[in-house]
């Protein structure tokens, strides 16, 4: 899992990428080729090949396209580092928990939608459905819980306030992920 979400590897060039994916497709090619599917391979070009599925794994759908930058596996823990400093960290209102969470899952639809598997037909209506059960469900959660807590929360500051807003923040982006790729992939599902 690491390789795939490492943002060690989210600002190396398409072009790099690319590189890696094509020589992937060329070693796959090659142990087609062959009666029993194995090549022989040194230890140099084993490492090329090793780094190449990292690239893919980490910047490509399963076709080997890129997906748009932010959307990459590799992206994930930069790009979400923002948005749940912001859920912990915002003042908790009503607001600012459903607008934190509406930001968070509708990064995660779209993490769901660049890294879908490519040949599962989808309708714009399965990805509606899935945006849709996914945004309300982790606003609804976010809401309920904030509320659930607002009498421990009237007046905390410091480390109980932190700990009450990441209570919020994961009880609504912990269910919401849920329904979030159940929902974003239940055509793959089916």
């Amino acid at each position: 899992m690491f390789t795939v979400t490492n943002p060690m590897i989210y600002f190396i060039s398409n072009q790099e990428i690319l590189e890696g994916v094509e020589l992937v497709r060329k070693y796959k090619a090659m142990a087609k080729e062959t009666s029993d599917g194995t090549i022989m391979v040194t230890p140099e070009e084993r490492a090329k090949i090793v780094r190449g599925v990292e690239l893919w794994n980490g910047h490509c759908n399963d076709r080997g396209e890129l997906v748009p930058r932010l959307f990459r596996m590799c992206g994930f823990v930069p790009t979400n580092i923002p948005i749940i400093g912001f859920m912990m960290l915002a003042p908790p209102t009503m607001f600012i928990t459903a607008l934190s969470q509406g930001i968070n899952q509708s990064y995660n639809a779209g993490m769901n939608f660049g890294n879908k598997n490519s040949s599962c037909e989808y309708t714009d209506f399965d990805l509606l459905r899935g945006y849709g059960v996914a945004l309300s469900s982790s606003i609804g959660v976010g809401l309920f819980m904030r509320k659930l807590l607002s009498p421990l929360a009237k007046g905390s500051t410091g480390n109980k306030a932190l700990l009450l807003n990441s209570l919020v923040a994961v009880s609504g982006s912990a269910s919401a992920n849920f329904f979030n790729t159940l929902a974003m992939r239940y055509a793959e599902i089916e």
